[in-house]
């Protein structure tokens, strides 16, 4: 079954891989799309820092072979299959705090990922989706349960005033999520098609990520502050600016699936007592995800404009590993397996 491999900094080669069915509770999937993201770049910039060499960070797919005890998948089910696993024995698993175990491993990274015609996956990673949600929607679903997790874990309220600092892809999920939820994002990002995608989903503050950010935070909301701030591991956007664009004693996410060296001055966050999170998983929150795609709460139409065939996958991934060379933006990019 062919599959990309990552063999070399900035060198992908196809090859074979192939999966067969072991265990009773576990179901073969047809790979049909799968989403590259920078984690997938990192991957072909610095392979050694990854323990398995086919990329792919998200994956969607059709069964094509459940075993015996793989309750609720039928064969031709179009599935999510979680990128995420967990250990299941440490004292965060036994309490159900999976998202905090220690031992989470992560698709293209950990295990092999999504870049493959074929996998075997446990029923337990595998989410049935519902006819309303298309494949191409499908491959956001782990966008949406972190942009979860960091309103759950914010504690977001009708009303707050929430910086999201950067408004590529969780920027704007989470942009829209807030919206949902009654709160009120301003986005803090200096590229104009970020911010002009922003805006055609609804969001009405915004405000330049430089030096002027604090004095038009302070403007919308009368000089109190943000309630809350996201930064969402852009790195086109100062991080040190969530801590300048939020009150005394406010509460603030580090949240992204992919993050190069982030150098701060907690100076600032110690004289205001703020209280900072770091996230990196959606875990737990798929089943929500889903749901909200499926009620059309979350509009992905613009951001999953970019495709590329699965032939095309090593140029793509060389190209986008220069452009992090150069310092250039990336966007995530879907592949079509189905040709």
């Amino acid at each position: 079954m062919k599959s990309w491999q990552v063999t070399a900094p900035k060198t992908m080669i196809e090859g074979d891989f192939s999966e067969e069915i072991t265990s009773v509770s576990s179901a073969k999937v047809k790979i049909t799309k799968a989403l590259l993201n920078r984690s997938d770049v990192f991957a072909c910039l610095e392979p050694e820092n990854v323990s398995t060499n086919i990329p792919g960070s998200f994956g969607v797919g059709v069964i094509t072979e459940a075993s015996e005890h793989c309750f609720g998948m039928e064969k031709n089910a179009r599935v999510y299959i979680n990128p995420f696993t967990y250990c299941n024995g440490c004292p965060r698993c036994k309490v159900s705090d999976f998202a905090n175990c220690p031992d989470v491993k992560a698709a293209g990274k950990d295990f092999p990922g999504f870049l493959r015609e074929f996998g075997v996956f446990p029923a337990s990673q595998l989410y049935v989706l519902p006819d309303s949600v298309d494949e191409t929607a499908a491959v956001f679903i782990d966008y949406i349960a972190l942009a979860l997790r960091v309103i759950d874990t914010l504690d977001i309220n009708k009303g707050d005033h929430v910086a999201v600092l950067g408004g590529k892809t969780l920027g704007n999920i989470l942009c829209q999520l807030i919206m949902y939820y009654q709160g009120v994002p301003i986005l803090i990002d200096s590229d104009e098609e970020n911010v002009e995608l922003c805006k055609q989903l609804g969001v009405y503050y915004t405000a330049e990520a430089g030096y002027t950010a604090a004095k038009q935070i302070s403007a919308i909301t009368s000089g109190r502050m943000a309630d809350k701030a996201v930064y969402t591991c852009d790195p086109k956007v100062d991080p040190k600016l969530a801590f300048q664009l939020v009150g005394h004693g406010s509460k603030i996410a580090f949240a992204g699936f992919d993050f190069g060296p982030i150098r701060l001055n907690f100076n600032t966050a110690m004289e205001k007592q703020l209280i900072v999170y770091a996230l990196t998983n959606g875990i737990g929150n798929i089943s929500s995800a889903i749901n909200l795609l499926a009620n059309k709460a979350v509009n992905v139409k613009e951001i999953a404009k970019r495709s590329a065939e699965f032939s095309a996958v090593g140029n793509v991934l060389k190209e986008q590993a220069e452009k992090v060379e150069r310092e250039e933006k990336i966007l995530p990019v879907i592949v079509n397996l189905m040709n």
